[in-house]
């Protein structure tokens, strides 16, 4: 193990929970703060797509300050999220494909945004306060796909006030930049690949 990894899991305390995706564990140094650890088994992300969760989480959290967690860090090595830490209250009850709150959120997300948040039930929780909180992290993009509507959340962004939306627009002309270099490189890839059939 190396040292930088070994240092990492020094910060690691209490575990709060556990998915398919990966491990979430109170941040010792910050305990205001939760890292999200990604299991070896779950699927292998570019470090465009991993900044970009950061943008985008970042911007969701300015539009939905109390529904999406602000974002502090992401990481590829390694891979792993920090984020706010929730003090929940009580977990939605019923079925969040037809539960009402659960439902609405998303929608209003999606409309907003253009992001598509999934229905696993163990991703929604009330937090002390009563808000509905959307606790997963989202995707960004995946080779030539979008998984959000720039136009929609530049419009959106424009509404805030001054200090936010002037971080927001920063925040996405980022994401942006992400998304054009993951395209560049999935095309460099598609052209070594014809590239070896020619030479075949």
């Amino acid at each position: 193990m190396t040292e930088k990894k070994i240092m990492f899991k020094k910060r690691l305390g209490e575990k709060l929970g556990a998915g398919g995706e990966k491990e979430v564990f109170v941040n010792q140094e910050n305990p205001e703060h939760a890292i999200g650890i990604f299991s070896e088994y779950s699927r292998k992300e570019t470090p465009q797509q991993i900044k970009g969760r950061f943008y985008l989480t970042k911007i969701l959290h300015l539009l939905f300050p109390k529904q999406i967690p602000d974002m502090h860090l992401a990481s590829t090595d390694p891979h792993m999220i920090e984020v706010d830490r929730i003090s929940v209250d009580r977990c939605v009850p019923g079925d969040t494909f037809t539960s009402k709150e659960p439902c609405e959120l998303r929608d209003k997300i999606k409309d907003v945004s253009g992001v598509f948040i999934d229905y696993f039930s163990r991703n929604f929780v009330y937090d002390k306060e009563g808000n509905l909180i959307y606790l997963d992290s989202v995707d960004p993009f995946q080779g030539d796909k979008r998984y959000y509507d720039p136009e929609k959340i530049k419009v959106a962004l424009e509404k805030l006030e001054d200090d936010k939306k002037e971080r927001g627009l920063v925040f996405l002309k980022r994401l942006e930049e992400l998304y054009k270099e993951e395209l560049a490189s999935v095309q460099n890839k598609e052209n070594d690949k014809e590239k070896i059939v020619e030479n075949k």
